[in-house]
């Protein structure tokens, strides 16, 4: 069972570095992962950016905290929470409610760990 951890984001960085196959990015399934990865990378003597360049998801606070500051992807949280409990208050409530797709759109918050320039 894979657990998005900072472990498991060590322990795949790890597994990726000795496989010996040449990589120049990480993209790493949440924030705590990549986080994992750089630290794994770094003791393997690896410079983030300059040698493999780290992006995460889920901008948890310590992102923009950590060094190199991680460039990672935003969800709009609050959106999807408020749309969740509209329709689970139309449920409970019995009004009619159809399925429908809806769509939120992620940011990209671009930071040092992946090279490019911040914006």
């Amino acid at each position: 069972m894979l657990v998005y951890t900072f472990d498991s984001g060590y322990k795949a960085a790890i597994a990726l570095i000795d496989s010996q196959q040449s990589f120049d990015a990480i993209f790493a399934a949440n924030d705590m992962m990549a986080i994992g990865a750089i630290e794994a990378l770094t003791e393997r003597g690896l410079k983030i950016p300059e040698d493999v360049a780290v992006v995460g998801y889920d901008d948890i606070r310590m992102a923009g905290w950590y060094k190199p500051a991680l460039t990672t992807v935003r969800q709009p949280v609050y959106d999807m929470g408020l749309a969740a409990v509209e329709i689970l208050l139309k449920q409970i409530t019995g009004a009619k409610t159809s399925v429908c797709e809806q769509k939120f759109m992620p940011e990209l918050i671009v930071r040092k760990s992946s090279g490019a320039k911040e914006g």
